[in-house]
């Protein structure tokens, strides 16, 4: 006995399936950064200038699973990482990818700038979280 099996419209149906996946993956990533940005909106201080950093946070979906979370301020990196000691003393608390961050603003370490962190702290409460739901909808 023989028979021919076709399947090409299994495997035509399993790649949509990834593909919807993905795209949910995505912008659950998406969302939870967008929550990121709102929440340290609500924490970011004003520059010595008196000038806003909260209204320069801004999250950029620039490809599938690619994000630009961002802070326009020119002072924005100074006052999350702090200048001179203060960022000499928090910089050994983050994670080493937020160090390599902050490492491109380190000059003179003889900065007066306090550290008062807005996006680490708020990425650290969000993103666990939406991590956490991604790995349990993909296993259930």
């Amino acid at each position: 006995m023989a028979f021919s099996l076709n399947i090409s419209s299994v495997i035509s149906k399993l790649n949509k399936d990834a593909n919807k996946l993905l795209e949910q993956v995505d912008n659950e990533i998406y969302n939870g950064l967008e929550e990121v940005v709102l929440k340290a909106k609500a924490e970011a201080p004003n520059d010595f200038r008196g000038e806003s950093i909260s209204s320069t946070i801004n999250v950029e979906r620039t490809g599938l699973f690619e994000y630009s979370l961002n802070a326009d301020n020119p002072y924005a990196a100074y006052y999350e990482f702090g200048t001179g000691p203060s960022a000499q003393e928090y910089l050994p608390k983050i994670e080493q990818e937020w160090v390599l961050i902050a490492s491109d603003y380190i000059k003179n370490k003889k900065g007066t700038i306090k550290e008062s962190a807005y996006l680490y702290p708020s990425y650290n409460s969000v993103m666990p979280r939406v991590f956490d739901k991604i790995q349990k909808d993909l296993n259930a």
